[in-house]
């Protein structure tokens, strides 16, 4: 509406939204400021209609899509699902201190008319020229105030270190603190300063870790992880070790002694954390910072070894942007079914082929025992395909169809959550009724004026307590369940046809990021076992957004927590975690960015009736290789040649033919005859020299070895193959009882 006159005189139809930032903060927050609200309603004579009541506790308003009650209260609002005339708030600091705040209550006062009220400004009129001049000025304070408390923050800092104390954080692995002062001031908040010291325990773990890298210089963090994790002489209670953690403290110069702080800074884009490195010239380096676990010149080696494995990652442009360009479609889905952690894309190439499977990162680091394969292309067909048998009808009458079995799977899940609500209407009543006998009591101890203050303030406390508690029930009492209203505003027809036409468009294209979003509106996720197996599970109502995000909604955060797991084996277990924003353009709505921040989600879809899912299994097909599918051309050839010189045919001519090597063509012809050792048509040489249990030719080898001769050269004394020296001065310091020297640790010298 573009004239809009705002009649604050009229009975008006709103809701309340409270907020706490910080669990540390004052519990009670929340019922003052709808105690403040309430008070300010009656002062001010406004006339309001409260239809709801919507709450975040512990949750920053610079984010919006961790802040499950204010997500329900603006879905409710757009899907009709309540209809008001304002948000009431006690400060606007409470609705958000988000950049987009402006583009939200601009968004709210235009598509639906709903514009924001706080208690500190008495509720004053938002759409009058004052009104729109203080509008401002509040978004402003509400983004400004974090930037301006950082900053004091920040400057508090700065002298903690300079004092030579921790300035806060984590505590690096193989550290303590040791508390050194505690400054404790009456109404303010105690101060403590520590130290930074070597723990007993932690730091010759440290220490082993540093000079397990600077010895082995070709192992790297994930290497260096599953040789921890291996070890029987660490305590359990320092696993497991995680590859990426040990990479970032491998490069911590704290660990030399030296505080190297504000590297980083942080900040919130469009509802996302970004992380981005400081100027060179703000980092602080602090050198004899606490006492080093490593000297200088081991630290320094470490660094060279880490950077000689390097490979440049940087774009052609260097240039970086924001979000996350997928290359695969199934990025992020794809989940271990023992440890539960996403599996990752995993590619080898040869000549022009690339060869693309998913893995499970921690199988590398010894944290897991899942060490199946899955090829990429054959689990993208494999799920694809389901999808478009399963959701994606070949003909109107089947469209028409799944639209109403969607609509009937809605339905009955209304229809339980009716019956469960008229159930516990009684229950409610009876509660509400409880509590008026209660607050009764508790007016008549307030009015004592012997009373002493700490019972007074337990009364008062209880007292807020129950005055809420009886408002949400009045307002649960009140609700009218309109069922088949709800259904139309959650599952609209045209919509599904929408969404399922643009998912049979977007997989058929070659858009991996735009296909990882909608096949998320739909896969659940994709579990895979180190016996083969993939277990997919698709939701049925997938596409129709609204149903989805209102069931969800409906569970609150303490119920989903006690939801059972999938069940899952292994000891290690890894907490899904959201997945990054896909790149998205500077123009997309909020709408859309409300949808992928849904579908990027991994609980979008825990708590909703297991009717709304299909689970199917399927098994990751044998691995194949060249050789074994070409083993009957590979043999024909062979016999051909043969024949036709009557003499037997070199395998060198037959592998340019085919243009691969040599021994693949040997291996293909074992698979031709039916076995991998020996075959009819006598292709492998036979050895000549025997070196496993003739003791002349050991110790002939030991010897060259000894002086120092290659082991190239040693084979072609001995006339055998390179790798038959290898093993047989593998044998010969397995006997010494001293693993074998390996050429690669001087490798990354230079």
């Amino acid at each position: 509406m573009l004239r809009r006159q705002f009649d604050l005189t009229k009975l008006l139809d709103v809701v309340l939204y409270l907020r706490m930032s910080d669990d540390k903060q004052n519990p009670l927050s929340p019922e003052q400021q709808e105690k403040m609200i309430r008070s300010r309603i009656n002062r001010s004579g406004l006339n309001v209609k409260i239809a709801r009541v919507y709450r975040d506790d512990g949750l920053t308003g610079r984010m919006t899509r961790n802040r499950k009650g204010f997500l329900k209260m603006i879905h409710e609002i757009q899907t009709g699902q309540v209809n008001v005339d304002a948000i009431l708030v006690d400060t606007i600091e409470r609705f958000g201190r988000m950049e987009e705040l402006d583009e939200f209550r601009r968004r709210l006062e235009h598509e639906h008319n709903i514009v924001i009220l706080t208690a500190d400004k008495n509720f004053s009129d938002p759409t009058s020229s004052t009104g729109r001049v203080m509008a401002m000025f509040e978004n402003y304070r509400a983004t400004v105030d974090s930037e301006i408390k950082a900053h004091n923050v920040l400057r508090a800092k700065y002298l903690t270190i300079e004092q030579n104390f921790w300035p806060g954080g984590p505590v690096p692995f193989g550290y303590r603190l040791d508390e050194v002062e505690r400054i404790e001031k009456p109404g303010a908040r105690t101060i403590v300063h520590n130290h930074l010291v070597p723990d007993e325990g932690a730091g010759p773990i440290m220490q082993a870790i540093f000079q397990k890298s600077k010895t082995e210089r070709s192992w790297g963090q994930e290497r260096l992880a599953k040789y921890f994790n291996a070890k029987t002489d660490i305590p359990d209670k320092y696993k497991p070790f995680i590859g990426a953690t040990i990479g970032r403290q491998l490069k911590n110069a704290i660990y030399q002694g030296e505080l190297v702080w504000d590297q980083n800074c942080t900040g919130i884009v469009r509802g996302v954390r970004v992380l981005e490195a400081n100027s060179p010239k703000d980092v602080i380096h602090v050198p004899d910072f606490c006492e080093p676990l490593v000297s200088i010149e081991d630290f320094q080696q470490v660094q060279a070894n880490r950077i000689a494995r390097t490979r440049n990652r940087k774009s052609e442009s260097g240039e970086r942007r924001r979000g996350i360009n997928y290359r695969y479609p199934l990025t992020g889905l794809v989940r271990c079914g023992h440890c539960n952690v996403a599996m990752n894309p995993n590619s080898s190439s040869y000549k022009d082929a690339v060869y693309t499977s998913y893995i499970c990162p921690k199988n590398r680091s010894g944290m897991c025992d899942n060490a199946t394969r899955v090829p990429e292309e054959w689990l993208r067909e494999t799920v694809v395909g389901f999808i478009l048998k399963h959701l994606i009808p070949n003909d109107d009458a089947g469209r028409l169809a799944f639209v109403e079995e969607v609509t009937e799977l809605v339905r009955a899940a209304l229809g339980e959550l009716q019956s469960e609500d008229l159930d516990t209407k009684p229950v409610l009543a009876a509660e509400l009724a409880t509590l008026g006998k209660q607050m009764s009591g508790w007016i008549q101890s307030l009015s004592n004026p012997k009373l002493s203050a700490s019972v007074r303030e337990l009364v008062e406390m209880q007292m807020t307590e129950a005055s809420s508690r009886r408002n949400e029930i009045e307002e649960i009492l009140q609700e009218d369940f309109d069922q088949n209203a709800l259904l139309a505003s959650l599952v609209r027809p045209e919509q599904v046809h929408e969404r399922l036409d643009r998912l049979s468009t977007v997989l058929s294209g070659d858009n991996a990021t735009e296909a990882n979003l909608f096949l998320s509106m739909h896969v659940d996720k994709i579990d895979c076992f180190n016996d083969g197996r993939v277990r997919l599970r698709v939701c049925k109502v997938g596409s129709s957004f609204h149903a989805v995000s209102w069931f969800a909604n409906q569970q609150s955060p303490e119920t989903i927590n006690k939801l059972p797991r999938d069940p899952v084996s292994g000891g290690y277990q890894t907490k899904p975690r959201r997945r990054g924003r896909p790149r998205v353009e500077p123009g997309d709505s909020l709408a859309n960015l409300e949808e992928i921040d849904a579908v990027t989600d991994p609980n979008r879809f825990r708590g909703l009736p297991e009717d709304w899912f299909w689970v199917e299994d399927f098994q990751v097909p044998e691995r194949s290789c060249w050789a074994k599918d070409n083993a009957e051309a590979v043999l024909a050839r062979y016999n051909e040649i043969a024949e036709s010189t009557k003499r037997k045919p070199s395998c060198n001519t037959i592998a340019k033919e085919f243009d691969v090597s040599r021994p693949t063509i040997l291996n293909a012809l074992d698979f031709a005859n039916g076995k991998r050792k020996g075959a009819g048509t006598k292709h492998r040489r036979e050895p000549k020299i025997r070196i496993k249990g003739n003791p002349d030719v050991e110790k002939q080898i030991e010897e060259l070895h000894a002086a120092s001769v290659l082991e190239k050269d040693i084979a072609a004394v001995i006339g055998v193959s390179r790798s038959a020296i290898t093993a047989a001065l593998i044998r010969l310091y397995e006997k010494r009882g001293v693993p074998k020297p390996d050429g690669r640790r001087t490798r990354h010298q230079r």
